[in-house]
């Protein structure tokens, strides 16, 4: 609920002040990245940082993960400028799924039944948002339709009542 609710502020700061959205997505990262810090500082975690003992690779794995989400979010602020708020965070929703086929592939991760029944919460959560929006879509378009087929015959008949014939007599007077 939090993170739709951003994603509506987003996109009204965009809309209203015309920010560029790739300020707000550093502001936006830059706020979470603190209060992360924040609560490992709290939770005593941060403690546990200098004690792993990892192969270099492992850091570089953390690097470019931390530049696969940067690049979410550019993309992510890019499109709520043009997009339906509903339809970019439907992408997020696919973030999990990438996730699990990454770590099935890249690291040998197995499907739990959980993992699988994630899954199909999202997809069949997805296929339910895009069915709503494209009957919500048709609707609109229905409505807009019926109200400008309203307008036009609306203005057409004033155009009509606002034409000045004049009688054939004043045209003959001159």
């Amino acid at each position: 609920m939090a993170v739709t609710t951003n994603a509506f502020v987003i996109k009204f700061t965009q809309k209203k002040f015309k920010i560029n959205q790739d300020i707000i997505g550093y502001y936006n990262n830059f706020v979470v990245m603190l209060l992360f810090l924040f609560t490992a500082l709290i939770s005593g975690d941060i403690n546990t940082i200098p004690n792993i003992n990892a192969p270099y690779w492992f850091y570089l794995l953390i690097l470019l993960g931390g530049l696969a989400q940067g690049l979410i979010y550019v993309f992510y602020y890019r499109n709520l400028r043009v997009y339906e708020v509903w339809k970019v965070k439907l992408f997020l929703l696919f973030i999990p799924i990438v996730s699990s086929i990454i770590g099935l592939f890249a690291f040998g991760e197995t499907f739990s039944w959980m993992k699988i029944s994630g899954i199909i919460v999202i997809l069949t959560g997805s296929i339910g948002i895009l069915l709503r929006g494209k009957i919500n879509h048709k609707r609109i378009q229905t409505a807009v339709l019926i109200n400008s087929s309203v307008l036009s015959t609306e203005d057409n008949n004033e155009s009509n009542n606002d034409k000045y014939d004049p009688p054939a007599d004043d045209l003959e007077g001159k």
